[in-house]
């Protein structure tokens, strides 16, 4: 007996989400959700949707939530608890070894260096690669910022020159001294 075409496809289609799904706790539709909420840092994000569970699962008193931080990405992002369990372990990784990195923000380049520890276990414990976040550091070249920090030269300030004064100022021209 000869299978129907589509109905071929749709065991190839359960046997590689079925294998998929074996290699971590992410199924094809956590993934999928994931993707759907993108890489970056900006509301919507998923790195931002986990950045803003793990903001309210920890307290001095009782450490990292991750129970706490498991529902609420699964809830937020459209995934599994299971799959939220993965992500749940490098919020905690997060909380015990890059405080300090982090405390300015979640999506600095010192803080994501910083969480990029876990991010072979979180993979592993996944099954694929997340959404990536992407600093939130202005943009710079040696330390110096490429974005303008005061107003820029073309910008007009009223000042205390007066036209008059402004015209004796260039015919004098550069260095010169009436002393």
């Amino acid at each position: 007996m000869v299978m129907p075409c589509h109905s071929l496809l749709v065991l190839l289609a359960i046997a590689f989400s079925s294998a998929a799904a074996d290699t971590g706790k992410c199924s094809t539709a956590d993934v999928a959700s994931m993707e759907k909420a993108g890489p970056g840092h900006s509301s919507g994000a998923f790195p931002k949707l986990a950045a803003d569970c793990g903001s309210t699962s920890w307290s001095l008193v009782r450490g990292f939530n991750q129970e706490k931080f498991g529902q609420c990405l699964a809830g937020s992002a459209d995934i599994s608890s299971d799959c939220a369990s993965c992500f749940a372990g490098n919020g905690q990784y997060g909380f015990d070894n890059c405080k300090v990195a982090c405390m300015v923000s979640w999506c600095s380049s010192a803080c994501l260096e910083c969480t990029a520890g876990y991010q072979e276990r979180l993979v592993a414990c996944a099954g694929s690669e997340p959404p990536a976040a992407t600093s939130c550091d202005r943009p710079s070249i040696a330390g110096v910022a490429l974005l303008p920090s005061s107003p820029p030269l073309s910008t007009t300030v009223a000042g205390k020159c007066t036209a008059v004064d402004i015209a004796s100022m260039e015919k004098a021209g550069p260095g010169h001294s009436s002393g």
